[in-house]
């Protein structure tokens, strides 16, 4: 049994990604799995480096046919997870401005740029049990359904940077914190470029350095597992920083619409009861309780004295003076 190149590479992978799982799991159920907003695909990422890692290390020892198709599926299919988990952190910041009452961008163009991804991941992932199964899998040959899907992942990359370009145009009306995010993907997307190359020579190039299975260990190392490695820790460490969402929904430092429109319609509804009360209680109040300096004071009684004339006299007076 003797450990080459490409061995010792998937030992290196297994080393790195088995603490970027745990850290990526953690972020995940710290946010919420619900609303992760592409941790999730972090730590499916990992999960597939550590599964492809596992089986190309296992398949020293025995070089079977299944180890081969598992380590070569789990190549395949590492591009998607990381599109779609900037797609899910470019998501997350247009939510902080839709919260913020803020212009952003409609959701279906996130929608849309998912749908194409999981479209090539497909692909790519029958492409992959083709190619290992076929008899030409060890000459490096591609099936066609793997190099339609990377084909099918330019246009899903090139999706991810108009949604960086329209969210990065409103960035300011998110949060401060949820504004690294928009840095995290600005690192991230160079660096799925070279990923995205290595994939298109892998597929189309009749060169044997990109052959598929024999090709060089070390332009491997150089475009896709440094840059797979780069992407997922710059991710990882921002969302460490990020603070969690409330199970709301909404974000701590701002009210929701809804909240703000139950706000409201409360106010109009303590006023209509404050006016309906002060009314009742101006009808049961007797007028100018008050102010009862505000009543034009009446002049003193006149004292009835002397005869009944005399009497009659006053009596008429003091009606007179009370009016």
């Amino acid at each position: 049994m003797t450990i080459n190149y490409r061995h010792a590479l998937s030992i290196l992978e297994l080393v790195v990604y088995l603490p970027c799982f745990f850290v990526a799991l953690f972020i995940a159920v710290r946010h919420g799995f619900g609303r992760s907003s592409g941790w999730i695909y972090f730590v499916i990422f990992t999960v597939i480096r550590i599964v492809g890692s596992a089986t190309s290390i296992a398949s020293i020892p025995n070089p079977s046919k299944g180890l081969i198709t598992a380590a070569t599926i789990c190549t395949s299919i590492g591009l998607s997870p990381l599109i779609l988990g900037c797609v899910g952190l470019l998501s997350r910041v247009n939510q902080s401005m839709i919260f913020n009452f803020k212009a952003a961008v409609h959701s279906l163009f996130f929608r849309v740029v998912t749908l194409v991804t999981i479209i090539a991941l497909i692909l790519c992932l029958v492409g992959g049990i083709d190619t290992t199964s076929s008899t030409s899998g060890d000459d490096g040959k591609i099936d066609s359904k793997t190099k339609i899907g990377v084909l099918i992942f330019v246009a899903s990359y090139i999706g991810l940077c108009l949604l960086y370009v329209m969210v990065g145009v409103h960035v300011r009306g998110a949060e401060k914190g949820e504004k690294r995010l928009i840095i995290a993907v600005a690192v991230s997307i160079p660096l799925i470029l070279v990923r995205l190359i290595y994939s298109i020579l892998t597929a189309y190039s009749k060169n044997p350095s990109f052959n598929f299975f024999t090709g060089s260990v070390t332009l491997k190392l150089v475009m896709s597992t440094l840059e797979e490695f780069l992407v997922v820790t710059t991710c990882l460490s921002i969302g460490l920083t990020l603070h969690v969402i409330p199970r709301s929904g909404s974000l701590p430092l701002r009210s929701t619409a809804s909240d703000r429109g139950a706000h409201h319609n409360k106010s109009l509804a303590d006023d209509d009861t404050a006016y309906t009360n002060a009314g009742a209680f101006q009808a049961n109040t007797p007028p100018n309780a008050f102010y009862p300096d505000s009543s034009p004071k009446k002049g003193p009684s006149r004292l009835a004295r002397g005869g009944p004339i005399s009497q009659l006299i006053a009596l008429g007076m003091n009606r007179y003076g009370s009016r």
